[in-house]
């Protein structure tokens, strides 16, 4: 009888080159969080400047690979981490050993993760409120062939769906949490505006069809009433222009401010309002008269975000058109003279 045993692959233990030693080292950038919690899905992207004709193998740092089912220069890619601590990312590809790693640290704080009604694969959660409770209020919406939809749910502190109510516009809208307990619902083209409370139960809705209005932004003044900015079409061009309009759907004043779109809105204290176009900060008296206008250079030709106030400055961001993903920080003083502006 004859015993043949076949030994596959085997070293000796003072072996211990690997080949992968002498590869050259995956020049790829990992991008995505660097923090998380356990059971929690995160995405990350995977990128790399070579010639990728072979499939991405991931090292999670713990434990676990993954292979890509496909090629290309920047990979969009899904992990969860069942246990705690700080984790190395690392990926490689036939002919390069593996890239420098990208951590992230995991922890067990109490985060939840939850998926909204099942019309939001085509949708998206646009606001959310905590509330004294711990509970929170959800706005998204979705679009239904000719119809928008909004919904506004509540939940409790971990986030289960306690009840959801639906509200149907035939325009995108704006939505604001005011501090009366109530929610504000304005059409981007201002033919209509709701109000609800915090039990999504209608308090005002007011249709205006004959607005000719693209607004950016708006905020409930203090005065009861609403404040809007944005642009009008007249005389074959557009005009920025900010307005007052009461809940009944009456303009209280109207002004037009030049040549460019007023994007963003603030009204102070005293009445007193600060708005920015994209090239300029302005401050408006109570009535919509000007006060003063300082032209900021860095602004030009952005969008600002939602302009706040400090202390002792007015300060706002903005997209750098030329340069994707780079934001202004700016800050003027009270008189909107430039104190500061920093991309990051």
């Amino acid at each position: 009888i004859l015993f043949l045993t076949v030994f596959y692959g085997c070293k000796k233990e003072d072996e211990t080159g690997d080949e992968e030693d002498n590869l050259p080292k995956l020049e790829a950038t990992i991008t995505g969080p660097s923090q998380g919690s356990t059971g929690i899905e995160y995405q990350f992207l995977i990128s790399a400047n070579i010639d990728q004709r072979y499939p991405y193998i991931i090292d999670w740092g713990d434990g676990s690979e993954y292979t890509t089912y496909y090629v290309g220069y920047s990979i969009p890619l899904k992990h969860k981490w069942t246990k705690t601590g700080t984790f190395a990312i690392r990926a490689k590809s036939l002919n390069y050993s593996w890239s420098d790693p990208f951590y992230i640290t995991i922890t067990n704080n109490p985060v939840f993760y939850k998926v909204f009604p099942q019309e939001l694969t085509w949708g998206s959660v646009i606001n959310v409120k905590e509330l004294p409770d711990g509970s929170f209020l959800v706005i998204g919406c979705y679009s239904d062939y000719n119809t928008i939809k909004y919904f506004l749910s509540k939940t409790d502190n971990t986030g289960n769906i306690q009840w959801t109510k639906f509200y149907y516009f035939s325009k995108y809208c704006f939505t604001r949490f005011t501090g009366e307990n109530e929610i504000i619902f304005m059409t981007k083209d201002l033919t209509s505006f709701l109000k609800i409370d915090f039990n999504g139960d209608s308090l005002i809705s007011v249709n205006i069809p004959d607005a000719n209005y693209d607004i950016f932004d708006f905020t409930p003044s203090r005065d009861g009433n609403i404040l809007v900015c944005g642009r009008t079409y007249s005389y074959g061009h557009y005009i920025g222009i900010i307005a007052k309009i009461s809940f009944q759907g009456n303009f209280i004043w109207a002004k037009g401010i030049g040549y460019e779109p007023i994007y963003r809105i603030l009204e102070e204290d005293n009445g007193e309002i600060i708005a920015a176009s994209g090239t300029t900060l302005f401050k408006f008296n109570d009535s919509g008269d000007t006060v003063w206008a300082r032209t900021i250079n860095d602004i030009s030709g952005s969008t600002p975000s939602p302009i706040f106030k400090l202390s002792n400055h007015y300060f706002l961001g903005v997209r750098v058109p030329s340069v994707s993903r780079k934001i202004l920080l700016i800050q003027t003083d009270f008189d909107g003279n430039l104190v500061s502006s920093d991309s990051v």
